[in-house]
């Protein structure tokens, strides 16, 4: 499978979609570019000249020109619509197999093999059976269809010898964001499906979901309240306790869009920065003081061993983990990455937050896109802290729904001392920023029930 860029500006896009995408190591692909990016490629990926002969291919974009040449097949959760060249083609089972053909009434003598009409569009739109694929020879029929643009839109453009996926890509985040889960579900279909069908591609882009999608492009809004250098000062005070100096080497895991990494980078720190949303480091890529970004997760291996002199696992992303392996597994990671003396820090929410301030709370924030409506709830029984977030973002006259759930564990305090117990690292201090000093001392058994959130500082040997 060839990705293809024709213009630069298109190739400049697309390399910002590659640069945290993760392609699967089953596929063969490949990618062509305009002259002049070759220092660009992300690591892994092939580059090769561009055949218009290419049975199967993704772009960036399609020259209007090309795209004119080519039937054009419009399909969403809501509707799909098929604008085709010239004659009625042969339909592929694989993408219009349990689809009946329908046209407008205007052009019924133009598809005499079409027997199902409709008087005019709106009539369609009125009635538009899931099961009916509206066919037509004018561009203004899709057009109108796309004014309110829904966020699952695909444009699949071919002849009787290509299929082509069209991105769309342009500058905008829902672009990327909708044009990154297209390409990872037509990759799944091509693994596990060995064949482009719609229903197949539809499945795997509803799989492709995750924490942090469309919320990405909200984060830093969201959490504009949180006083990021206040939370640095805080950490490095800590810090100092266990440090001869104060650390010029730092991993954060889990950084979202790197406002703690990018205060650190200003302060003139080497750091690098990972996370396993790819949107999140989309965003945090935009940042003027950005870290070394790269796509994690924190059970991954490190990439560097003995290298970092801090490690830090900010905003409850170790309650993310649900598994009480997963939180040892990053852990030992920690200490693979770390220096001999150097520090890991990490903080959870606890069970006192959840009750308190997330039990079964819904707040609307709004945005000048739309608004996003958040449902949070927790589960007492099976300690899951779980938060509803429903985008309504305005697009032309209507609100298009996007929607994500966000699932934590709330570890106990107990239970965090059981697995720091038996880790390789440490346990230094344990600190909250509803009072002063270490607690490590102090009889722990309320921790929990009487702070919001904990911070665990664990050390690794010097020798």
């Amino acid at each position: 499978m060839n990705i293809a860029a024709f213009e630069e500006n298109d190739a400049k896009l697309l390399l910002e979609l590659l640069r945290f995408f993760a392609p699967p190591q089953n596929l063969e692909l490949s990618l062509s570019l305009p002259s002049g990016f070759d220092s660009h490629i992300p690591a892994g990926w092939e580059i090769k000249e561009y055949e218009a002969s290419d049975q199967l291919r993704v772009v960036a974009d399609q020259i209007e020109e090309q795209l004119e040449a080519l039937h054009q097949f419009y399909f969403c959760s809501a509707f799909r619509c098929l604008k085709i060249k010239g004659e009625l083609p042969e339909l592929n089972p694989a993408l219009f197999g349990d689809l009946e053909p329908c046209c407008l009434a205007s052009e019924a003598d133009d598809f005499p093999q079409i027997k199902r009409h409709y008087p005019e569009l709106k009539d369609w739109l009125a009635d538009m059976p899931k099961d009916t694929l509206l066919v037509t020879s004018r561009a203004h029929i899709p057009e109108a269809l796309l004014i309110n643009e829904p966020d699952d839109l695909w444009l699949l453009a071919f002849d009787a010898d290509n299929l082509i996926l069209d991105l769309r890509l342009n500058a905008t985040t829902q672009a990327h964001f909708r044009a990154y889960n297209q390409l990872s579900a037509w990759c799944l279909c091509l693994e596990y499906y060995e064949e482009i069908d719609r229903l197949a591609l539809s499945r795997c882009y509803q799989n492709s979901s995750c924490s942090y999608g469309f919320f990405a492009e909200f984060y830093d809004r969201y959490m504009a309240h949180v006083d990021y250098g206040q939370w640095i000062d805080m950490i490095l005070t800590w810090a100092k306790r266990f440090m001869s100096s104060t650390p010029k080497i730092v991993l954060e895991m889990a950084c979202g869009t790197a406002n703690i990494s990018e205060q650190l980078v200003f302060k003139g720190m080497e750091v690098d920065g990972f996370d396993n949303s790819p949107f999140m480091l989309y965003e945090a890529n935009k940042k003027s003081f950005k870290p070394n970004l790269y796509l994690d997760s924190m059970t991954d291996e490190p990439r560097k061993e003995n290298h970092y002199e801090l490690i830090l696992c900010l905003f409850d992303s170790i309650n993310y983990l649900l598994k009480k392996e997963e939180v040892q597994k990053t852990i030992h990671n920690a200490w693979l990455a770390l220096q001999p003396g150097g520090l890991f820090v990490f903080d959870i929410s606890t069970i006192y937050n959840s009750r308190n301030n997330f039990y079964d709370e819904i707040n609307n924030h709004q945005f000048a896109e739309g608004s996003i409506v958040q449902h949070a709830y927790f589960d007492e029984v099976r300690l899951r802290q779980r938060s509803y977030l429903s985008l309504y973002r305005r697009r032309g006259t209507a609100y298009v729904l996007s929607q994500e759930e966000h699932c934590q564990r709330v570890y106990y305090h107990r239970e965090i001392m059981s697995i720091l117990k038996d880790c390789p690292l440490e346990l230094k201090g344990i600190f909250s920023t509803e009072v002063r000093g270490n607690m490590i001392n102090r009889k722990q058994q309320d921790l929990d029930s009487r702070y919001p959130r904990l911070f665990y500082m664990l050390q690794k040997s010097h020798s």
